[in-house]
């Protein structure tokens, strides 16, 4: 990846199709993942709510790395922008990945 790039593994599933989304910023309360997030495009072309249900939580400690792996399981609701359209969504089952690593 060239020097100064942002990763961006943000898309939504329309039937067989997936669409690249903005990236976005998570506002969330890091001690309880439970509670609801706010999840935000700065183009504003995401604006959604997730409630999660269920966090699935992983720490390694490796020889070389440590990892802290967490993916919140719930609804989001709210609205999305693509290909023009702009989409009502409410109680669409999705993921969050949160994930801290460590080279030691």
């Amino acid at each position: 990846m060239p020097e100064g790039s942002v990763a961006n593994e943000n898309a939504l599933w329309l039937g067989d199709s997936a669409y690249p989304l903005a990236p976005v910023t998570f506002e969330y309360l890091d001690m309880q993942l439970l509670s609801p997030w706010r999840v935000r495009a700065v183009d504003g072309s995401v604006d959604l709510c997730f409630q999660p249900i269920h966090v699935h939580s992983e720490n390694r400690e490796e020889p070389l790395c440590r990892s802290r792996f967490e993916l919140p399981v719930g609804l989001f609701e709210g609205t999305v922008t693509v290909g023009g359209r702009t989409l009502q969504l409410a109680n669409i089952p999705g993921v969050i990945k949160k994930q801290y690593t460590t080279i030691m």
